[in-house]
C-alpha cells in the first residue's frame, strides 16, 4: 500500500505532463474544435484542420505546428485558453 501511495504522489507532482485525449470547441466558433489525442497529437479543425504534436507542462498545453512554430493554451478548469484569449471549452 505504501509503494501505491508513493507512485500516485510522484504523479501528482509530476506537473500532469501525460498526455490526455479531449476535444474542446471555441466559444467564438462552435464549428472550430481542438482534439488532444492520448498519442499527444493534435487535430485543430479551424477552416481546415492542421495536426501535429503538443505536450503539457503545469498549466499551459504546447501545441506545436509543422512549420515551426508553438501556440500557447492556458489551462483553466475544463477550458483552455488561446493567445487572443479565445475560451476553448471542454466538450
Amino acid at each position: 500500500m505504501k509503494n501505491i501511495m508513493i507512485v500516485l504522489f510522484l504523479v501528482c507532482v509530476s506537473g500532469c505532463t501525460m498526455p490526455i485525449h479531449e476535444t474542446y470547441i471555441s466559444s467564438d466558433n462552435e464549428t472550430q474544435s481542438l482534439e488532444l489525442g492520448s498519442d499527444g497529437m493534435y487535430v485543430l479543425h479551424l477552416n481546415q484542420s492542421y495536426t501535429g504534436q503538443y505536450h503539457i507542462s503545469n498549466d499551459r498545453v504546447y501545441l506545436s505546428y509543422p512549420m515551426g512554430y508553438t501556440v500557447t493554451l492556458q489551462i483553466v478548469g475544463n477550458q483552455l485558453i488561446d493567445e487572443n484569449g479565445t475560451i476553448w471549452e471542454k466538450s
